[in-house]
Parts: C-alpha cells; structure tokens; sequence
C-alpha cells in the first residue's frame, strides 16, 4: 500500500548556519529526518538540507544536479592547479601530489 509523503510542519526544519557558509540552509534532527524522508526529500531537491546529530551539522543532501556539479568543479580544479603547479616548477613528486590531494579535499569540505 502507497503512503502519501508526510505533510512538513514548519518547526521540523529549522534556519542553521554553517561557520563556512555565509548563506543560512535549512537544518533537521537526524531523527526526524528518518522520520520525514519523504519530506526531507521533497524540501532538498530545491535547496541543500543540513542533517544534524547532537546539534551538530553531519551531512548535507543536495540535489542531484548540484552534486554534479560540485563534482564536475572540483575536477576543473585540481586540472587547472596541476596545470599551474607544472607550469611554475614542472611534474610533481609523489608527496607533493599527496600534499596537493589533501589541500584539495580540505577546500573542498569548506
């Protein structure tokens, strides 16, 4: 038997900011996000949900296309910083290249 998508009240999602983002998103308990993922779906397809746990920002669902692109921009830039790191002093060693991954990710997390 279908189950219709559970109706969101306005007090399940609530305005957060994240210290890194400037814009303010909408945040939910992870428990009612289980218990809503239907709704937390519905709400997410047209801007970033944050999943907290204990208070905490844990994850963030975004929409598809978003992701891609995400995705997409982060290879631009690793490419585009390859190319400049060649560029200024030619290949990178193995540490080096390491070095780079790690700075990448942790731009990528913010």
């Amino acid at each position: 038997m279908a189950r219709g998508v559970a109706p969101i009240a306005r007090d399940e999602f609530e305005p957060i900011r994240l210290a890194e983002h400037a814009a303010t998103l909408l945040g939910i308990a992870a428990g009612k996000a289980k218990d809503l993922f239907g709704a937390l779906l519905e709400r997410a397809a047209g801007k970033p949900v944050v999943i907290l746990k204990k208070d905490r920002p844990v994850v963030v669902v975004v929409p598809a296309e978003q992701y891609l692109t995400l995705i997409r921009d982060r290879e631009e830039l690793l490419t585009r910083k390859a190319i400049e790191i060649e560029a200024r002093q030619g290949y990178l060693s193995e540490a080096e290249t390491a070095a780079f991954e790690t700075e990448v990710n942790r731009l990528a997390a913010l």
